[in-house]
């Protein structure tokens, strides 16, 4: 049997067709039927083309559907989805003979496995993208979660709040380093009455934010030791005893000479 068959009945008009209904109403529709016409046109030739041309216009492809901001999951379903309509609409155009012809089902087989490649490229670029969104929102956390507040010049408080792992200890640690050098910081209080546990992994995290900070410049006080906290640390053998350590930031800031101003509102 004729191998060109698929080539003669998948014809230009044919592709036209497959790709039109299949992007109608999809976003940038254009744009995806230009993207389909071109893989199509790949599938019309036996033998079929090569893993390096159909990897090659699979990362294309995927690239242009992550700026459609749909979720990953829809977009593999839309593909498996074009899959078996691209196949049953390649069966009706063929000759019944042809369609239980072994050259057909080799074919079959072969697009099958080209699909397969495809939604592999599609998975693994989903992934990394997904990754890349997730480390830097994580990233945008730990840095909200851990500002330096100026409150004179060359001063400032870093309150931390929460569990401190060791992936936070580093962001931490960047971004002290940074914020210090930035506000050309001589001194910073790092309070710890928002952390609930200090046990020897945290306190090895926090000596080595200290002992950076200490490298530049920094002087450093820790405030807000919660009682359960220091008995941990006690009952673990932690030794702030090198530290300088205040019960509460504001008894911190009132023994380095600030001042505290309340004021009164009256009501009308």
């Amino acid at each position: 049997m004729d191998t060109n068959l698929i080539h003669q009945h998948l014809t230009l008009e044919l592709c036209d067709q497959i790709a039109e209904e299949w992007a109608k109403g999809s976003p940038q529709s254009d744009k995806l039927k230009e993207g389909l016409i071109e893989f199509i046109l790949l599938l019309r030739f036996t033998p079929l083309p090569s893993d390096e041309k159909i990897i090659a216009w699979a990362e294309k492809a995927v690239d242009e559907r992550l700026g459609l901001l749909r979720p990953h999951r829809l977009e593999i379903h839309e593909l498996n989805r074009f899959k078996r309509n691209f196949v049953d609409k390649v069966k009706e155009t063929l000759p019944d003979a042809f369609v239980a012809d072994p050259v057909f089902l080799e074919w079959l087989i072969g697009v099958n496995r080209i699909f397969d490649k495809v939604a592999d490229v599609f998975l693994g670029t989903f992934e990394i993208h997904s990754d890349r969104i997730l480390s830097g929102q994580q990233e945008l956390i730990s840095e909200l979660s851990s500002p330096i507040i100026e409150v004179a010049p060359k001063v400032g408080i870093l309150p931390l709040i929460g569990d401190i792992d060791t992936h936070r200890a580093k962001a931490i640690l960047t971004h002290s380093l940074e914020d210090s050098l930035k506000k050309e910081l001589d001194l910073l209080f790092i309070d710890l009455s928002g952390v609930a546990i200090v046990d020897t992994m945290v306190a090895q995290q926090l000596f080595r934010i200290i002992s950076a900070l200490n490298l530049i410049g920094v002087d450093i006080v820790l405030s807000g030791i919660r009682p359960e906290v220091a008995q941990t640390a006690v009952q673990m053998g932690i030794d702030f005893s090198s530290l300088e350590v205040k019960p509460t930031i504001a008894i911190a800031l009132q023994e380095m000479g600030f001042t505290f101003v309340h004021k009164t509102t009256e009501i009308l």
